[in-house]
């Protein structure tokens, strides 16, 4: 049976529905209100409660992987390979004026959100990811007589790890949402969604890739100095915390 893509259809059988019916006529089950990809519904559902839970239940779960992975053991010759890559990647942005220093940091890192949307793929590209990035915080924390997870968590210090770290999680998340609704024929609905967290995502990493840049400057400086940065970075927070409050008046 042929379905066009703006046709309504049950969201359980795929079973195509009458604009106005509240039940398939197929399974029975109750029908989801047809919401627009690009619509103003489809934008507030980004704050709704259960996708903001699953969402922080993710940034949870990437923070597991990334202390399990980097406690892994490493051979003194793997880490210096990994920690030699490594430096010469910090290396590279450190040395450029603070301008030019935001803008790679939010390329890189933007790149690599966009690519965890991607259905089906996007999962694979974050473990992927995920593992290369603990397995270089495991080279350092050798090379700098530390281990893995305990250099992992001096990153957490930094106010630019809480923008970057859930950005990513947020990014996997729905690209795993957005691979089930290929399935649940709904993947019109959920790409409009996708396109308004990927802007949400660029946004976060962009102001993360200015906390990172100004840090960086300020480790010239004194390696405390850069804690100074949790105090727009809480203004901001509370911000945010208060426009999501006021979406979620709306929904």
């Amino acid at each position: 049976m042929f379905v066009s893509s703006k046709q309504r259809v049950c969201h359980v059988c795929g079973y195509p529905a009458q604009p106005d019916a509240n039940y398939c006529i197929n399974c029975g089950a109750k029908l989801e209100k047809a919401v627009k990809p690009l619509s103003k519904e489809n934008f507030l559902s980004v704050a709704n409660s259960r996708w903001l839970r699953w969402a922080a239940v993710a940034f949870l779960i990437e923070l597991v992987i990334f202390f399990a992975l980097s406690s892994l053991p490493m051979s003194a010759q793997t880490a210096q390979t990994y920690a030699s890559g490594g430096k010469q990647l910090v290396d590279s942005v450190r040395n450029q004026p603070l301008f030019l220093r935001i803008l790679a940091i939010f390329e890189n890192n933007f790149r690599i959100a966009s690519i965890e949307l991607v259905p089906f793929f996007g999962v694979v590209f974050f473990g992927v990811s995920t593992y290369q990035t603990a397995q270089i915080i495991e080279a350092f924390g050798i090379n700098s007589s530390l281990n893995g997870p305990i250099l992992m968590l001096s990153l957490l210090f930094l106010p630019h790890s809480w923008l970057e770290l859930p950005a990513y999680a947020v990014a996997t998340y729905q690209g795993l949402l957005l691979s089930v609704s290929i399935f649940r024929k709904r993947f019109f609905q959920e790409l409009g969604r996708t396109l308004f967290v990927l802007l949400i995502v660029g946004v976060e990493l962009f102001v993360a890739a200015i906390f990172e840049g100004v840090e960086i400057t300020l480790q010239n400086y004194g390696s405390i100095l850069p804690l100074v940065t949790w105090l727009p970075f809480f203004v901001i927070a509370g911000l945010v915390y208060n426009l999501i409050k006021k979406v979620r008046q709306k929904i």
